[in-house]
């Protein structure tokens, strides 16, 4: 849903049909932002500002909520993988999910060769 969307659903006073939750906090946000300013109780500088927070907060909580969709999305295979087969190249996978970052098998094989040489410096 949009700002837009929402907004007028949270000034005629209609919930919305379906939303997440970051959806509903700004609706409820701005309901009560509008029964402030028609009640008299705040002025119309004071909701438009809180308004415009309300506003600023709900693309933060969309982004922050988009960002966990897309890591939950990125983690289920590799996690799945290893919970059925828990080898250490499906919890390499997850690991690389979970972080983001590329180790790879190829890696832990040269560690693993050089702490066999006896090049590593822990000893």
């Amino acid at each position: 849903m949009t700002v837009d969307e929402i907004s007028r659903l949270a000034y005629s006073g209609t919930p919305p049909d379906t939303a997440q939750s970051h959806e509903w906090l700004l609706w409820f946000r701005l309901r009560e932002i509008y029964q402030r300013v028609l009640s008299g109780m705040d002025t119309k500088t004071a909701g438009r500002l809180a308004k415009e927070d309300a506003v600023m907060r709900f693309n933060a909580d969309r982004d922050q909520f988009e960002r966990t969709v897309l890591f939950w999305k990125r983690i289920e295979g590799p996690g799945t993988a290893f919970a059925k087969d828990p080898t250490v190249e499906n919890g390499i996978r997850l690991y690389e999910a979970v972080y983001g970052i590329e180790i790879g098998t190829s890696h832990a094989a040269s560690d693993k060769t050089q702490n066999e040489s006896g090049s590593d410096l822990s000893g």
